[in-house]
């Protein structure tokens, strides 16, 4: 994928926008360790797509430690999660959450991608402040591969507001049906990307 075009969206803390989160949408927290004396704490967001599975990142999960993270609800229970599905060409995983103490409504899949033209909203913690955001659908030539110099087949771009640090694996909604996942940013041009519900459905095959 393009660097100079977008950062990828696993970091910290950065901003003071703030919403309300709908029951689906978590926030993950995990350790990364770099070597015996340092590593840091990773933030990122996430959606239930099951009673037992959360949505996110495979660039949030890469590398944290023996691949577990915590799964922060939004009534602030927590369960830990461990990775048990990645694509790391559409960055998207599956984690699997264990000993859940309640059970909360999965968000509803759709089978359609998003379109061109159409606005679309977008959700993310950025490591805990919780934002909502609409953005209209494009499919812009510079999101390429760098190996092949094709266009991502399964990656858009939404205009009119820039997604955050720490909001990639957030939710992108068609009224309350899921069409995709937040990854990337460029803030300077209000701009969040994205990729489609196709492979998405594709990878939960069997989870």
């Amino acid at each position: 994928m393009n660097a100079f075009i977008f950062m990828l969206l696993a970091a910290f803390p950065s901003d003071d926008r703030n919403s309300t989160p709908d029951v689906s949408d978590v926030r993950i927290i995990a350790n990364v360790t770099i070597d015996e004396t340092s590593g840091y704490t990773l933030y990122g967001s996430g959606v239930i797509i099951t009673q037992d599975h959360v949505l996110t990142n495979y660039h949030v999960v890469q590398n944290i430690d023996e691949g577990k993270a915590r799964i922060v609800f939004h009534d602030w229970t927590n369960v830990t999660a461990t990775v048990v599905g990645i694509d790391p060409k559409n960055d998207i995983a599956i984690l699997s959450m264990c000993n859940m103490p309640k059970t909360f409504p999965p968000r509803k899949l759709s089978t359609i991608p998003p379109i061109i033209g159409e606005t679309l909203t977008f959700h993310g913690f950025d490591g805990g402040l919780f934002m909502i955001a609409d953005g209209e659908v494009s499919y812009p030539k510079y999101l390429l591969d760098e190996g092949t110099a094709r266009r991502l087949k399964h990656h858009f771009m939404l205009k009119g507001n820039a997604a955050r640090q720490g909001d990639s694996g957030g939710a992108v909604l068609r009224d309350d049906e899921l069409v995709g996942i937040i990854w990337g940013t460029c803030q300077e041009e209000d701009k969040a990307f994205g990729v489609t519900v196709t492979p998405i459905l594709e990878l939960m095959k069997g989870k």
